[in-house]
């Protein structure tokens, strides 16, 4: 920083670089939030792009929900700034620009489908060297809703009073999405964020039976069509129970986990207070929960979502 002799300045400047697996992410952010003079003078600011602040084992992505996987799309700035800051996956809904699935005959388990938005999204993906990541089935239990609303038409959403679609129903469902994108994704959740079906730390149990069987099911079919297929789910039911257990004595081997942060606090948030809970796990409350989890299962990937923002760690990394 340079300032000329006789000015006066208040001034906040953050600077980012950081390497990353091998890749270097450059975000240069510098906000000059306030600035007034006691004088006309000039105010130089230099800033050394060649020294990296921080470096760690995170690689940087996004999950495109909303109207954001249709803005992405149409966004060539938002596609280079994906390629040129070396984004590693992109995690997308199963129904966010539309279910590709138009309608599902129960009695066939057959579906009608029109594949060319995801197609296409999939495709752009890729030719950016992005990681696709596909969550199968959104629960939403807010007003009046009470089931998996990204259910295709024509499937039941509440099979015999589980609020649940028939588990061998989902099934051809969702290995149709592992077959069709066979060659391009490997990554896969199912259901997103599913304490808002059986309730935080599993305390509805009668749902949670229900779901185990629907899990279960749902993933050892998709399997059956890819078997190197790297299948999880969220952990943000785990950061303040001790649910970890049940899932990893329950639930078919997972290859990775995911935690949905919310503390990012939109776009106002500074680097370096990002950066300290992503290497600090939000006080320890995640990184308990995966220690459990390895300690039961062995060795798995982690996948962390800061408000929107993937990052991730190489298999069997601390976290």
């Amino acid at each position: 920083m340079e300032l000329r002799k006789g000015s006066k300045a208040k001034w906040k400047c953050s600077v980012r670089q950081i390497s990353i697996s091998g890749l270097l992410l450059s975000a240069l952010l510098v906000s000059l939030v306030e600035l007034s003079y006691a004088s006309p003078a000039d105010v130089t600011v230099t800033i050394d792009t060649g020294t990296a602040e921080v470096t760690n084992a995170f690689q940087v992505g996004f999950t495109l929900d909303g109207q954001s996987a249709s803005y992405w799309r149409g966004s060539a700035t938002a596609q280079r700034y994906s390629a040129t800051n070396n984004y590693a996956m992109m995690r997308i809904f199963d129904h966010r620009l539309g279910n590709p699935c138009t309608y599902w005959d129960e009695d066939s388990k057959t579906g009608r489908w029109d594949w060319s938005e995801y197609d296409d999204l999939i495709d752009d993906l890729v030719a950016l060297d992005v990681e696709p990541m596909i969550c199968l089935g959104y629960y939403s239990n807010y007003g009046s809703y009470d089931a998996l609303t990204s259910t295709p038409r024509g499937m039941t959403r509440n099979y015999a009073g589980t609020y649940l679609p028939d588990p061998s129903q989902y099934v051809e469902y969702a290995k149709d999405w592992v077959e069709h994108f066979n060659n391009t994704v490997t990554y896969y959740e199912l259901i997103n964020e599913p304490y808002k079906y059986y309730g935080w730390g599993g305390s509805n149990t009668r749902r949670l039976g229900h779901f185990k069987t629907f899990f279960n099911t749902v993933a050892n079919g998709m399997r059956t069509v890819k078997p190197d297929l790297k299948l999880g789910n969220d952990a943000s039911m785990m950061e303040t129970n001790d649910h970890t257990e049940w899932w990893a004595k329950n639930i078919v081997d997972l290859d990775f986990l995911s935690w949905h942060s919310y503390f990012a606090g939109g776009t106002t948030s500074r680097d370096s207070y990002l950066i300290n809970h992503a290497q600090n796990d939000e006080g320890g409350l995640q990184r308990g929960a995966l220690y459990r989890m390895l300690k039961l299962r062995g060795e798995l990937r982690l996948w962390r979502l800061f408000s929107h923002v993937l990052t991730k760690r190489g298999a069997g990394d601390k976290p």
